[in-house]
Parts: structure tokens; C-alpha cells; sequence
């Protein structure tokens, strides 16, 4: 597997959107990592971008790790509202196409939602 900056992946945006106010900036003391040229560049443009994340209840990646590939990805609290993972569905960037992506949030924010009482429910 690859190891990505988190600000250029669908899951990681999701992940980072849900954590505290100013966090974020200390997750980056040495500045952001570009990947294409449609990956974010600046701390600010994260932080704008992370508002949007959360007003949508979801994160995409349209070309930013890759410049073929695009997701969109959901966080996963545990019990406590805490952001402990992400889930992500990623495609060929030509065939996810924008007008089906907050379908596919849908689902999987009952899929999140799902491992969240998995965790609460005792086996």
C-alpha cells in the first residue's frame, strides 16, 4: 500500500474534517505536500475545504492523489463522537460522476453509521 497526505485523499479529508478546531494546522509543521496539481497547497486552502467537508456531511478527491482516480469518503466515530476512521469508495476519476456523489454519501453514512453501533454493541 501507499502511504498518502491525508489532505489529498477522500478518507483523510473526512477524517480531518471531523477533528477540533486548529488541529488540523498542527498535523502539517512542515508545510503541504502536493501530489497533482489539483491537490491542495495551502494550509488555508485545507481549512476552507474542511468547512465545505463538513457543511456536506462528506469529502471528495477528484484527481488529487492521483490523476486518474477520485472518492469520496465518510468518517467513522466511535461511540463517543471521536473520529477513529474513514470509509472510502474510490473509481476511475471519468466514471464517478459528480451528480451521483451525494448518493453514494448516502449509503455509506449508513455503513458508517452501522460500524459506529457495532463498536456499542457487546457480543
Amino acid at each position: 500500500g501507499m502511504v498518502l497526505p491525508a489532505h489529498a485523499t477522500a478518507a483523510g479529508k473526512a477524517i480531518l474534517a471531523a477533528l477540533p478546531p486548529g488541529q488540523v494546522r498542527d498535523l502539517y509543521p512542515r508545510g503541504v505536500q502536493t501530489l497533482t496539481d489539483r491537490t491542495l497547497r495551502t494550509l488555508e486552502d485545507i481549512e476552507r475545504h474542511l468547512a465545505g467537508v463538513t457543511r456536506a456531511g462528506y469529502a471528495t478527491n477528484h484527481r488529487e492523489s492521483a490523476d486518474d482516480v477520485a472518492a469520496v469518503g465518510v468518517v467513522i466515530r466511535n461511540p463517543a463522537r471521536a473520529p477513529v476512521a474513514a470509509l472510502a469508495v474510490a473509481a476511475p476519476a471519468e466514471r464517478l460522476q459528480s451528480v451521483r456523489i451525494p448518493l453514494i454519501a448516502i449509503r455509506m453514512h449508513r455503513t458508517s453509521h452501522a460500524v459506529t453501533d457495532a463498536m456499542t454493541t457487546p457480543r
